[in-house]
C-alpha cells in the first residue's frame, strides 16, 4: 500500500474492530465487521480478512492501539490503522508513540471529514 488512500478507498478492504459511527457517515461495500462491545478480537478476524484499512478504537477496557497495532504488524503489514475516540488535546504524541511501538503501520486519528472526502484522506 502506498499510504494514501485517496478515492481508491471502494478497492481496500476495512475492518472495524468494536467501533460505531455516526449513520451520516459513507462506507463502501468493501467493510468487514469484528466483535461489538469492548470484547476483544481475535488473530483469526485480522488474517482471514486481511485487511488494508483496520478501524478501531483507541482503547477499550480490553485493549488499546498499540496491541491493535502489534496485532496487525504480524498479518498485514503497511496497513493503514486509523483511530477513533475522543477529542485528543496532544494528539501528535500519541501517535508518536503508537508509530514506535508499530513502525511498519501507518497511523492517524479517524476523522469524520476527511473520511466522507476521500480526497482529504491520507496516512
Amino acid at each position: 500500500m502506498d499510504g494514501s488512500l485517496n478515492a481508491s478507498i471502494e478497492c481496500r478492504k476495512i475492518l472495524l474492530l468494536a467501533t460505531e459511527f455516526d449513520r451520516k457517515l459513507r462506507f463502501p461495500n468493501n467493510i468487514y465487521f469484528a466483535c461489538k462491545g469492548n470484547d476483544g478480537f481475535s488473530t483469526s478476524e485480522i488474517h482471514k480478512v486481511q485487511p488494508d484499512v483496520v478501524i478501531s478504537p483507541l482503547f477499550t477496557l480490553k485493549y488499546d492501539a498499540i496491541d491493535v497495532g502489534k496485532l496487525i504488524m504480524k498479518h498485514v503489514p503497511n496497513a493503514l490503522l486509523l483511530l477513533q475516540g475522543p477529542t485528543l488535546p496532544r494528539p501528535g504524541m500519541i501517535l508518536k508513540e503508537i508509530i514506535g511501538e508499530c513502525p511498519e503501520l501507518n497511523v492517524d486519528i479517524f476523522d469524520n471529514v476527511r473520511w466522507n472526502n476521500q480526497s482529504l484522506l491520507i496516512a
